[in-house]
């Protein structure tokens, strides 16, 4: 998500809000909402740090001077970029913030076309570069113990996954997080925080279209649903599913430390 830093002075997210509502525009929506959201996930208790792959002109229609100081917590850079020195995810996190250890990692969770071709091109580039760069994450030593990962899932990004199957498996515990929205909520911070913006706000001011939500966006759904069910069981393979809902519900994976892993402080509990 983009972080506007300039609403980052108000002591309450409802004061932020308000005067975020008031500055939103045709050309400004999008960074606007993200910024309403990010400063709500905040009013729970949690320090965020962003990332986005945002256009620089819709910086330069924001910000009067032209300039693109997005502030402290904001990186404009792709989860998929892969490369070494400063080009590649984890280098510009490590440049940007070389002190920050991160607890939680929420991967963008409700724009994600149901398409392989979409997806090869945009949040799966680079042969599934982001799988590789939250592994690099995890073995330098900048996710803390006990972390999480949760990346959104419709039949397209299983499908994504399938080469990867072994690779993530020997790098993290995958768990579901499934159900509507109401359900997920309780298991899902981002979630929990957009909650604190009215829906009507969020379609009526912040232009989310009503389509693009949790409930149409995401799910195993179509005609490669059965292959990519297929690929779930095997992500979880010796695990037992009893505690599992139907996998068609399956809306999020969350990815955890190993009990191997030095990371690892205990089971956790999934929807």
């Amino acid at each position: 998500m983009t972080r506007l830093p300039f609403f980052d002075h108000h002591t309450s997210f409802e004061a932020a809000e308000a005067e975020i509502r008031h500055a939103v525009s045709d050309c400004n929506c999008n960074l606007m909402r993200d910024t309403a959201r990010i400063l709500a996930l905040e009013s729970l208790g949690c320090d965020v740090f962003a990332v986005s792959l945002v256009d620089e002109l819709a910086w330069e229609r924001i910000v009067p001077d032209g300039g693109a100081d997005t502030g402290p917590r904001f990186l404009n850079t792709s989860f998929a970029t892969v490369g070494s020195r400063s080009r590649g995810f984890v280098e510009c996190v490590l440049l940007k913030w070389p002190n920050v250890i991160f607890q939680s990692v929420y991967l963008d969770y409700y724009w994600l076309p149901d398409s392989v071709a979409w997806l090869q091109k945009g949040y799966m580039a680079n042969n599934a570069g982001v799988i590789d760069n939250l592994i690099k994450m995890k073995e330098i030593g900048i996710l803390a113990r006990g972390f999480d990962v949760v990346l959104p899932v419709n039949t397209a990004l299983v499908q994504c996954l399938e080469p990867l199957v072994k690779k993530l498996r020997a790098n993290f515990a995958v768990h579901f997080i499934s159900g509507d929205t109401e359900a997920i909520r309780p298991h899902h911070l981002a979630v929990q925080a957009d909650s604190l913006i009215p829906p009507h706000v969020m379609s009526g001011v912040y232009c989310k279209n009503q389509q693009r939500q949790i409930d149409d966006m995401l799910g195993i759904k179509g005609s490669a649903a059965a292959r990519a069910l297929t690929i779930l069981k095997r992500l979880v393979s010796g695990r037992t599913l009893a505690r599992t809902p139907d996998l068609q519900d399956v809306r999020f994976l969350r990815l955890t430390p190993l009990p191997s892993d030095p990371l690892y402080i205990g089971p956790i509990l999934c929807r």
